[in-house]
């Protein structure tokens, strides 16, 4: 793959994500995002890795039902602690995320690239449009999940109210 197309495809941040893709090739597979770490679902949509966000989701839905499990089956009552398991919880994810979001955006831009590049051989100034397309980042999309959490947390509370 060749770095002019890796950078198209990542459209913003290039400096950073070409550092992390040279890190990768040297075999320092796992590095820390900020971003990814404070912003989990979003940091993933944003960078269109839509199955990952997908997948996040599920995951967090799998946590969050296992949490409550763990809490009735040891009869634990107390919100004090209830917020300290979901603490804890939230936490270890987010420290996944953060260790795990750079390895697989590199993963997937590699993948993108290389169907990209499929489609456009020979074509430079075409296949660079279309990289630049498929890749990127989508800040619509972060706008409507959090419109969506919202709307979630008023129906949420009118019903729970």
């Amino acid at each position: 793959m060749k770095q002019e197309h890796f950078e198209a495809f990542v459209k913003t941040s290039t400096e950073y994500y070409t550092n992390k893709l040279e890190q990768y090739e040297q075999g320092k597979k796992f590095t820390f995002n900020l971003h990814a770490f404070l912003f989990s679902i979003f940091w993933f949509a944003y960078r269109k890795m839509y199955l990952h966000a997908f997948l996040i989701s599920v995951l967090i839905t799998l946590v969050s039902i296992t949490e409550e499990k763990i809490v009735g089956y040891y009869g634990i009552y107390d919100d004090a602690q209830i917020k300290s398991i979901d603490l804890i919880c939230n936490i270890c994810l987010a420290i996944t995320y953060g260790f795990t979001a750079n390895y697989l955006y590199i993963k997937h831009a590699i993948k993108k690239v290389g169907e990209v590049a499929q489609n456009f051989e020979g074509d430079e100034s075409l296949l660079h449009q279309a990289l630049e397309r498929k890749g990127g980042t989508n800040s619509l999309i972060v706008t409507i999940l959090i419109l969506i959490g919202i709307i979630c947390s008023i129906i949420t509370a009118s019903v729970a109210g």
